[in-house]
């Protein structure tokens, strides 16, 4: 056991965010999940006696609970994501008020639909319950307006996606549902808590040792922690992750006092193992209060876990009894063409690292999967990413390195995992070489049939909200598209996924393989260089200690923007400030016409 217990000072509070939330109580599956929404305030064409969720200490928790009227059936025929007219909350079919006793003292949920949404709330109200649920028809929740009935409704009315839609759907069916929906600031004396979206987990869900060997999923154990509270108290934070064979790593944080509705800057504690069994590792975080009692324990433990494996790479986890990659959500936007996309990059994957093939899963509402064929593409992505992951990348150069077709056998495949082998022309395997300083994109395309119910599975449990703020190289661990295939960057719209859906399930069998070269002067892993990306200079360090005859700089046409000739040390710097910002192959040729080649980026 690793046991460390630490005083930290907290040199900086920032003021709270708007501590206006919705997130997920129970059941475990979504306890601490946070849901993106909208809500109606109090004003303009909406009532005055709406609860103000900007004000502190505001907020409903209670239970979920669809409003069903059997006077309607079928769905809506007016919408491409198809809900059942019974669940929309409007005047029943003979053009009355709807009646359900069981929504009272419950949050009402229902689609948005045919009806107004005050109409809608009012409906709800008049039967008891505390709030509104509706569910966006098309994609992320819109600010509503009151309508005819919005100036008399006096209880909370909320909006949110279409995917936390179903996916609060999809739990409801198995049982009760509690969420939280507002704000608690104030509401105790003594009250810290977190969520999943701010604290930091595994780079990977699965993770092939290998992989961890090389320390390629060190990452730093951390979370955000508000205080909630009225009064000013001083956070103590316990992390732990546990595995197979008693496997046990144990850190706590002290921190420095915590005022009253202010949270803390990140701070964060390396977690560096290179020795990790396969199996399931468990992350802890346990949250507490120096000297008091936290009022409200619900958001002071907040879990996440990854997976050890022998070969496998995903975002997503691996079951443990299966050894498949879990695929526990299947969000669609029910389009005719589509894309799931696993994104990799490492700036210190070994010499010969490859991939032999994918994993993946597909689903559909009633489409034979047997009847459509889907893509397996393989893209290196050579945009510059200069800005923030989650507005402005770009994916306009995405150069195909592997694609090809694949054949569901029959529909007892849908929603599990199986496996495409890489092959070249000849149908023999052929592991695609991975290299460092190099992005990819892993796809699995729809190419637009006829169905418009294809989904592509998801691990919902992980959420990498904290890892994409706090490490600008991971990016989104997420990619979707819409559009029509080849999704070159001018067809279709890229965005980060989907709500409660970080981690797509997709996975590569990773190994490391003798690949062949085809110039026969070609070496590996003679040089160096650094720092990569380059801003205005880059480094060769020769790691042989041999000397080198001449340096050219290519970019990715091949054409040659830069030469050094004739040099005899094995340590160099280049000026490269004259570059414009890219992708760029620097060749290097040694006193004895051995030839190697590096990829650098400029910034």
């Amino acid at each position: 056991m690793k046991k460390i217990l630490l005083l930290i000072t907290l040199f900086i509070a920032n003021g709270a965010n708007a501590q206006v939330v919705f997130k997920g109580v129970s059941p475990s599956s979504i306890s601490g999940n946070s849901f993106v929404f909208e809500w109606a305030e109090p004003t303009g064409t909406w009532s005055t006696t709406i609860p103000d969720f900007n004000s502190p200490n505001t907020f409903i928790q209670d239970t979920l609970e669809l409003v069903v009227d059997n006077s309607w059936t079928g769905n809506n025929p007016a919408y491409t994501i198809p809900h059942p007219l019974a669940n929309e909350g409007c005047l029943d079919a003979n053009g009355g008020a709807h009646s359900q006793p069981s929504l009272a003292g419950k949050i009402a949920v229902v689609w948005r639909g045919t009806c107004q949404f005050g109409l809608k709330a009012a409906l709800a109200e008049n039967n008891g319950a505390v709030a509104i649920v509706i569910i966006n028809h098309s994609g992320a929740p819109v600010g509503m307006a009151g309508g005819d009935s919005g100036l008399f409704i006096n209880i909370p009315v909320v909006m949110i996606s279409t995917t936390d839609g179903q996916l609060l759907l999809n739990e409801m069916a198995n049982g009760p549902v509690e969420v939280f929906i507002g704000n608690k600031t104030g509401s105790s004396v003594n009250d810290l808590g977190s969520s999943k979206d701010v604290s930091n987990i595994s780079k990977y869900g699965s993770v092939p040792t290998s992989f961890v060997q090389n320390g390629l999923n060190n990452f730093d154990l951390g979370l955000t922690i508000t205080n909630f509270g009225s009064d000013d108290n001083i956070p103590v934070l316990n992390q732990t992750i546990t595995g197979p064979s008693g496997y046990s790593y144990d850190t706590t944080i002290t921190y420095g006092l915590l005022p009253a509705a202010q949270d803390t800057d990140y701070t964060y504690i390396p977690y560096r193992e290179t020795s990790l069994a396969t199996g399931e590792y468990t992350i802890n975080y346990n949250l507490s209060i120096l000297n008091e009692t936290d009022q409200d324990s619900s958001d002071n433990i907040v879990t996440s876990s990854f997976s050890v494996t022998n070969d496998v790479l995903s975002r997503a986890r691996t079951d443990q009894s299966t050894g498949d990659i879990i695929s526990n959500f299947y969000p669609s936007n029910y389009t005719l063409a589509m894309s799931s996309c696993m994104h990799l990059y490492e700036e210190n994957l070994p010499v010969g690292t490859g991939a032999e093939g994918v994993y993946f899963s597909v689903s559909s509402d009633s489409t034979p999967l047997s009847a459509e064929y889907f893509g397996i593409a393989v893209y290196e992505w050579n945009d510059i990413q200069s800005g923030s992951w989650g507005l402005d990348y770009t994916v306009n150069q995405l150069l195909p390195i592997y694609l090809s077709d694949y054949f569901f056998a029959d529909d007892s495949l849908k929603e599990k995992s199986v496996y495409h082998e890489f092959v070249d022309d000849d149908n023999n395997p052929s592991p695609i070489r991975l290299e460092k300083f190099q992005r990819y994109l892993v796809c699995i395309e729809y190419q637009g049939g006829t169905a418009l119910d294809i989904a592509f599975g998801y691990d919902n449990y992980l959420d990498y909200g904290s890892n994409s703020v706090y490490n600008p190289d991971f990016g989104p661990g997420r990619l979707n598209i819409d559009g029509i295939p080849p999704f070159n960057g001018t067809q279709g719209t890229w965005y980060t996924g989907w709500s409660s859906a970080d981690a797509p399930s997709i996975g590569l069998k990773v190994g490391n393989y003798s690949f062949v070269n085809t110039n026969e002067n070609l070496i590996e892993g003679s040089y160096k260089l650094f720092p990569n990306p380059a801003n205005s200079e880059i480094n060769i360090l020769s790691l042989d200690n041999s000397n080198y005859y001449n340096i050219e700089i290519h970019d990715l046409t091949g054409r040659i923007v830069k030469i050094v000739n004739s040099r005899t040390s094995n340590n160099t710097t280049l000026d490269v400030s004259d570059l414009k910002s890219g992708n760029y192959i620097i060749k290097i040729t040694d006193n004895n016409g051995k030839v190697e080649s590096l990829k650098m980026i400029k910034r």
